[in-house]
């Protein structure tokens, strides 16, 4: 049994599990007779005695099926129709037309790509019945296909996600790294601005591991990604771990001082994390080692030179013994 609206075009008894049927008609016999008709499906109806009061109950409502009269006073039908079709909540509802069809008007509307259909006066009960079971077949079927697709894409936005994350740290992995860095050093070359590197490395990783386990080692890393995250605060910079006890920041936009002064930043904070290492010959505690790198961007340096810099400036700190940080800057 349906439902239908009172005067102010809200449902005297909506259940919002029921498709909605907007009757957009201006004659109140003919209105009654067709909600007669429809009174056998389980949808709950909605009347509107002009097109301008069809656009308004569009803006606030979800319809499965819109019946509209083509000889309307203020605006025909097929004019309704067409600013309907303008609203995104009403872009794919089947309409019915109530009346005889212009052949030429409904073809273009047909091929405007909006599902039409049309009934002629006075209604055949059956035949409206069955136009009328149509729109909300189709009208479910495009909300199935739209859920299906919304799932999908959820699905696929989590892969891609999956695909990008340490799943050890949760922060960006080796291949968001090579994708990202990629898109910030394009973005870079327009400007001609510096951009720096910072390649970190727990120092004696190995023994690390060898004195206090795996589960304790993936910890070490855990916190030790986390502290490195929380030095940076701009949109563009981003933390990624590249391999088992190496981390990379990219600094897009960043001189050598301000690269400099992130790396203090690291050195402290792992120092204030106080994580046992008995087996490192440079500490009591874990500790790390930086290779800054600094250049100007431009077409004559390859992304892949700033990245061989930060490893070298690594290797040199790491050389060193470990726990500091080495500078290497291109002008």
């Amino acid at each position: 049994m349906s439902d239908s609206t009172g005067n102010n075009g809200v449902p005297v008894h909506d259940d919002l599990e029921r498709p909605k049927i907007l009757i957009v008609h201006d004659n109140s016999a003919e209105l009654f007779a067709i909600e007669t008709m429809l009174s056998k499906l389980e949808v709950t109806l909605f009347e509107a005695g002009s097109g301008a009061e069809a656009l308004s109950l569009c803006e606030r409502h979800d319809f499965a099926c819109i019946m509209i009269k083509l000889e309307l006073k203020e605006m025909d039908g097929y004019q309704t129709a067409l600013q309907l079709y303008e609203r995104d909540r009403a872009k794919s509802v089947p309409c019915i037309f109530l009346g005889t069809a212009v052949e030429e008007t409904f073809e273009q509307l047909v091929m405007a790509d909006m599902t039409v259909d049309h009934c002629e006066l006075p209604v055949i009960p059956a035949v409206l019945l069955a136009k009328t079971n149509m729109a909300l077949h189709i009208h479910r079927y495009r909300r199935a296909l739209d859920k299906e697709i919304l799932k999908r894409r959820r699905v696929e936005e989590k892969l891609k996600q999956t695909a990008q994350v340490d799943q050890t740290t949760f922060i960006a992995n080796r291949r968001y790294f090579k994708q990202q860095y990629a898109v910030e050093w394009r973005r870079a070359l327009r400007e001609y601005k510096p951009f720096s590197m910072i390649m970190v490395d727990i120092d004696f990783f190995e023994a690390f591991r060898d004195r206090y386990g795996s589960q304790a080692s993936d910890l070490c890393v855990i916190r030790v990604g986390k502290a490195i995250r929380q030095v940076i605060s701009r949109a563009a910079d981003f933390v990624a771990r590249i391999e088992g006890a190496g981390f990379v920041l990219v600094l897009p936009s960043t001189p050598s001082k301000g690269a400099v002064k992130l790396a203090e930043r690291i050195l402290e904070r792992i120092h204030k994390l106080s994580i046992e290492h008995a087996n490192s010959p440079v500490s009591q505690q874990v500790t790390v080692s930086m290779g800054v790198a600094t250049v100007i961007t431009s077409p004559n340096i390859e992304p892949n030179e700033l990245i061989a810099m930060g490893d070298q400036a690594l290797f040199r700190a790491k050389k060193d013994g470990g726990n500091q940080f080495f500078v290497q800057e291109l002008k």
